[in-house]
């Protein structure tokens, strides 16, 4: 495209499936592309991954409260909280999120002030778009329509799955040696689409890259944290 619109030198901005086009992209054109960023990118799918693509889980605290029940304990897991903070607080609770216990659901427990608290973890279909945030899927929905995201989401999970079974989860590992110009990757800490081995495999292999960590971001971390980020990637490109 940029060939035929006569563009020279430029620089590539790629999110998620972006990130690997720009990549790519980068790759097959080292004498045009000045600078990249990249960030919730990877280059290969791992067997973890093929089924978070399948479903995805959730983990949260929970206060032990029966034994088959748990309540959601939200930001209560701070140690500089008093125990007579912290059960007020759970008494404040009126409508509190009921938990079912269920064996083998990944339940790791410790004590906190003579307190059982336990993190939790269930499962939600990943498939199901009306689990989404409301910040996340709406301005999708706007694009495309419900029905035509809940459509092409199917497409995309079926092809990720298809790239681990088929491919070895290889998407585009081969590139990153070939990419010569400056890298930025950034990466979001609580990025449950993307593992945290996948920046330090993409610092390892490309050259001239460099990474950058958002201790609280997820996948969407450039939303979440518009200016921090916006003013990251400002300052990388007008070095």
């Amino acid at each position: 495209m940029f060939q035929t619109l006569s563009i020279g030198k430029f620089s590539m901005l790629g999110w998620s499936d972006g990130g690997i086009t720009a990549m790519i992209a980068a790759a097959n054109n080292p004498e045009q592309v000045d600078k990249l960023v990249i960030w919730g990118a990877n280059s290969y799918v791992t067997e973890e991954e093929a089924k978070i693509y399948e479903s995805v889980w959730k983990y949260g605290p929970a206060l032990f409260v029966g034994p088959d029940r748990l309540c959601f304990l939200p930001e209560t897991r701070n140690r500089t909280q008093s125990p007579k903070f912290l059960k007020i607080k759970i008494r404040a609770m009126d409508n509190v999120q009921k938990w079912t216990l269920l064996v083998g659901s990944g339940i790791i427990s410790y004590n906190y002030y003579g307190l059982r608290i336990m993190k939790l973890t269930r499962q939600v279909d990943m498939r199901d778009i009306s689990k989404w945030s409301e910040r996340m899927k709406a301005p999708l929905i706007k694009l495309y329509g419900e029905e035509g995201l809940t459509t092409m989401w199917n497409q995309w999970t079926d092809a990720l799955v298809g790239i681990y079974k088929n491919q070895n989860g290889d998407i585009c590992k081969g590139c990153l040696s070939k990419i010569t110009c400056p890298t930025l990757i950034v990466h979001g800490n609580k990025d449950a689409m993307v593992a945290s081995e996948h920046p330090e495999y993409l610092l390892k292999h490309i050259p001239h890259s460099k990474l950058h960590r958002f201790e609280d971001g997820k996948h969407n971390l450039h939303l979440r944290y518009a200016d921090e980020f916006n003013n990251l990637v400002t300052e990388f490109l007008s070095k």
